[in-house]
């Protein structure tokens, strides 16, 4: 018998379409973040991040782009070295093969059109890290395959609520494109709008036309009164309630899950990645000066040639922390 610990949650009034199918597929609950938001100009309020337009602007983490839980893998029946996929997963994320290479090869054909030309040496070994990280994500995504028919039923079961109008939805919509001072508004997406084609799961957006609805979310009541039960078998436990704190005694494995936590983070994911691979390059190649304050002007230098972005240097020092 196994005693572990959860404790309560405090669920948001409204859910991201996204979490509606991660909450159906495997039981992963929402939860508040508050971060500050601007109301009015000059004004700021503390709220859910769901309902800040600062989603229209910043987009929304993607709810199902983080590592499975070990407890997760045991619904899908698989069996799983959960620390190699977890050191794995740090190394790639939830990023295909594909999306790996095609993302590089913007970014050094972005970097040849600006003229950077002395950086063979730099590229090549980007290119094979590239090939290495392309490989693990080959590996993860098949692993993970098991989960995919969850998925599709959740999304399924989501896009029926809401394309017939049983579940409605709102979102964040520049309603006015030609007012360059216009900002945007929470709108009602018309049930006739949903399409499977124009859902984006990774943000939870719905393209329909020439509209682009941020942020779809739906009244977490009302998804719940539809969708009360995830659609996994559930576990026989035991508990007690101490304050905030359930306590539990159960044989099996209990449902766990890495959360997305606060907002998306922002920055050139792309330009770090390439800063990461070229710098380890240098390293393995001796070209690193060896006063660590050199090391991190290199860093700044290279980021504002190549891609004309001001590094801090505390972000500097934190992607030579990676690699030295």
């Amino acid at each position: 018998m196994k005693i572990q610990l959860f404790r309560r949650v405090e669920l948001p009034s409204h859910m991201l379409v996204t979490e509606l199918i991660a909450w159906t597929a495997l039981g992963r609950a929402p939860e508040v973040e508050l971060t500050e938001s601007r109301s009015h100009p000059g004004r700021y309020e503390v709220i859910d991040w769901r309902q800040s337009s600062d989603c229209f602007y910043d987009g929304t983490p993607d709810i199902m782009g983080f590592p499975f839980s070990e407890s997760e893998f045991s619904i899908v029946g698989q069996t799983v070295d959960y620390d190699e996929y977890i050191k794995l997963w740090g190394i790639v994320g939830s990023e295909t093969s594909e999306e790996i290479i095609d993302r590089h090869e913007r970014v050094w054909a972005s970097l040849e059109a600006h003229g950077v030309d002395k950086l063979s040496a730099d590229r090549q070994a980007d290119k094979e890290e590239v090939l290495r990280e392309a490989q693990i994500a080959d590996k993860l995504r098949y692993i993970e395959m098991s989960f995919q028919p969850l998925i599709d039923r959740a999304t399924a079961k989501a896009f029926g609520a809401l394309s017939e109008g049983t579940l409605k939805s709102e979102a964040w919509l520049l309603t006015d494109i030609d007012d360059p001072e216009a900002e945007p508004q929470t709108v009602e997406v018309p049930a006739s709008s949903w399409t499977l084609k124009g859902f984006s799961l990774t943000d939870s957006s719905l393209i329909c036309r020439s509209d682009k609805y941020h942020a779809v979310r739906v009244n977490l009541n009302d998804a719940f009164t539809l969708f009360d039960r995830p659609g996994t078998s559930a576990i026989p436990a035991n508990g007690q309630v101490f304050g905030d704190t359930m306590l539990i005694e159960t044989d099996h494995p209990v449902m766990q899950h890495r959360r997305p936590v606060g907002r998306p983070p922002k920055g050139n994911a792309s330009a770090r990645d390439v800063i990461k691979n070229v710098f380890h390059g240098r390293l393995r190649r001796g070209e690193l000066p060896g006063k660590k304050e050199a090391q991190i002007q290199e860093v700044i230098e290279f980021a504002r040639e190549a891609f004309g972005e001001e590094l801090s240097r505390t972000t500097a020092q934190s992607y030579l922390k990676s690699i030295l």
